[in-house]
């Protein structure tokens, strides 16, 4: 039987990761102090490690490096909840066999721990990232259709673009939009034409002001 890492301080997420692997794992354990860390992957065997690229900042490239260093054969699974740093985040994804965004479905994680353990490896799994994405800072104006009073309404909103790909864009806006929102984003003549796309995530940030959305074009 295989044995996991948590490196997070999240008790719900022991719990999620834990009921979930627990046909795979004999032992889920959590630690969130790096000296913690060093020791339980330098004193016994982890076939996968749950790693929250939030939790250590900037030092999470140190950790994941030496996480590799000390037991390269472990899978490190990154988790991500904002995404408000994307430089720390392509440099993690480096050492990642895969990034979950919080919060993340349970039958996303069991399909990516099976695969991480080879026991699923037939079945196609999803690329990381089909492309990368391009770091922006341009304001943009995208409208999305809601119902008032039980009548579809159309609302014109701005957001910041953080980065954009052909198949997706980061945005961060006032309006609290929720995934599986429609909208259309109407883009700059350097990124071309209006986009139309769907949302994948929200998270709130700067005292639940402003949201962090993941975008993933459709086909209009």
């Amino acid at each position: 039987m295989e044995r996991a890492l948590i490196i997070d301080d999240d008790q719900l997420i022991h719990y999620a990761i834990s009921k979930t692997l627990k046909a795979d794992c004999e032992e889920v354990k959590m630690v969130s102090e790096t000296t913690d860390v060093v020791h339980e992957i330098s004193s016994c065997s982890y076939q996968l490690c749950f790693f929250n690229i939030a939790l250590h900042g900037l030092d999470s490239i140190n950790l994941l490096k030496k996480i590799r260093e000390l037991s390269p054969d472990t899978k490190i699974i990154g988790m991500t909840g904002s995404r408000e740093d994307t430089t720390v985040e392509e440099k993690a994804e480096e050492h990642l066999f895969h990034l979950l965004v919080k919060p993340f479905e349970i039958t996303e994680l069991k399909a990516v721990a099976t695969h991480a353990l080879g026991r699923d490896a037939e079945r196609p799994f999803p690329e990381k990232r089909r492309a990368p994405r391009v770091p922006s800072n341009a304001t943009i104006t995208y409208s999305i259709t809601t119902l008032e009073f039980g009548r579809p309404t159309t609302l014109s909103l701005k957001g910041e673009l953080t980065d954009i790909s052909d198949f997706g864009a980061g945005l961060k806006t006032y309006y609290p939009l929720e995934p599986g929102q429609i909208l259309v984003l109407a883009l700059n003549s350097k990124q071309a034409h209006y986009r139309t796309g769907i949302v994948r995530r929200s998270a709130a940030i700067n005292g639940n002001c402003m949201h962090r959305v993941g975008i993933e074009f459709i086909e209009s």
